[in-house]
């Protein structure tokens, strides 16, 4: 286990730190409390699996279709639970996008220029 990886994931988790990682793929995940499996795009944060429940994603539609869309797309996150033993942590974006629109929007001026990240495409819609 990375020592630096595990103190950025703690730092993230306790005190609110935005973190960035790349999706790079998609699983399953049993969700004890509603007994279901729930989609999750998987970023590897050094040695550390992060999964980020479509749930938490914070996209219009929650399926997979809307993960695939996004892999290799760069996302912002919060860790919200790590299990040292495994190496798994469980994160937020939309707790991630939220805190960045606190800090930043208040910044901006009429005529700024804004430069955006794309983190997918559809048919319809970019987001």
């Amino acid at each position: 286990m990375n020592e630096l990886n595990y103190k950025e994931l703690l730092r993230s988790k306790e005190e609110k730190r935005i973190l960035t990682g790349r999706i790079t793929g998609i699983e399953d995940e049993y969700y004890k409390l509603k007994n279901e499996k729930i989609p999750c795009a998987i970023v590897w944060y050094g040695d550390f699996k992060i999964l980020i429940p479509v749930t938490h994603l914070g996209t219009i539609k929650k399926t997979k279709q809307v993960l695939r869309g996004m892999l290799g797309s760069e996302v912002d996150f919060i860790i919200m639970e790590i299990d040292e033993s495994s190496n798994i942590g469980i994160a937020s974006r939309t707790d991630a996008m939220k805190l960045r629109a606190e800090i930043e929007l208040p910044k901006l001026k009429t005529n700024d220029n804004i430069k955006v990240r794309i983190i997918a495409v559809g048919i319809k819609h970019i987001i």
